[in-house]
């Protein structure tokens, strides 16, 4: 009953806040040249450095835009529009902290020199297709097929005013695929909760923290068994154990071996759970 009297009233909330959202984009664009990140090509200074469109926004705008897109994110967890807003609005702390983490490690801080894109301008899907089974590109681009995903579907960062911090941001959004890859989860639902787990413990961005604690809402009972029983206390070791992945240059360790990566990341083995068991429960079969 409470949903059913909520759902027209988040309805209406939306119609609104994408009409505000409409306008602040419409009247206050400000473009930063610092942006040479949000362009197709690498650092390299032989390739075209593009300017990407960014929102300089009011107390006032950054509120409404957050409590929104928080409340949007939540009614429909599918409009990525949402979720990316309210990611962006909340982030300037943990992002802070993340820069900060990268600058540490020697290959952080060559990613945040360098600030390369991920999407299949850049990296050559056919090649990955080419190399060996055992290797991390291989898992990549076989999780790429399997799930019948892009590395180009990543939103632009729009909220976030200083260059830096905006590509961090940017390189969070991009990694995600490859930190699927390195757990071995799939994109169903448990999975996604599973890894938002594992960001929100690595990174600390709120959107992670709003994800976690809710996603699990919306598994059945049968799954909510097996994540609490299995994929909680895994996602947690993962977090607090593993390496810091935002500070892994994934791009160059393609070739590597998957099971040397994971070893070198530190990321444990999901035991106690068999293949058969896991697809049974998390697809209702």
């Amino acid at each position: 009953r409470v949903i059913n009297f909520l759902r027209p009233i988040l309805m209406a909330l939306s119609v609104v806040f994408c009409r505000v959202k409409h306008l602040l984009m419409t009247l206050r664009p400000q473009i930063n040249s610092g942006y040479r990140f949000l362009s197709d090509s690498t650092a390299d200074s032989s390739q075209t450095r593009g300017r990407g469109h960014t929102f300089e926004l009011s107390c006032f705008q950054r509120i409404l835009l957050t409590a929104g897109s928080g409340l949007m994110a939540l009614y429909d967890p599918s409009r990525d529009d949402m979720v990316a807003t309210f990611g962006e609005t909340t982030a300037f702390p943990a992002l802070k902290w993340m820069r900060q983490r990268m600058l540490e490690s020697e290959e952080g801080s060559q990613i945040l020199t360098e600030m390369p894109r991920i999407n299949s301008k850049i990296i050559s899907l056919e090649r990955l297709r080419s190399l060996p089974e055992e290797t991390f590109g291989h898992h990549y681009i076989k999780f790429l097929d399997d799930n019948r995903v892009t590395p180009d579907s990543r939103l632009p960062v729009r909220y976030i005013s200083d260059p830096e911090l905006a590509y961090v941001m940017q390189r969070y959004r991009e990694i995600h695929d490859f930190m699927h890859t390195c757990l071995g989860l799939s994109i169903d639902l448990v999975g996604e909760v599973t890894v938002k787990w594992v960001e929100m413990l690595q990174t600390g961005l709120p959107m992670c923290t709003l994800a976690s604690l809710f996603g699990p809402i919306r598994l059945s009972s049968r799954q909510k068994l097996l994540f609490m029983r299995h994929y909680l206390p895994w996602a947690v070791r993962c977090g607090t154990e593993a390496e810091f992945m935002m500070s892994v240059f994934f791009e160059n360790r393609f070739e590597q071996s998957m099971h040397d990566l994971r070893s070198e990341l530190r990321i444990p083995s999901l035991d106690g759970i068999s293949d058969d068991v896991a697809r049974e429960v998390l697809y209702e079969i």
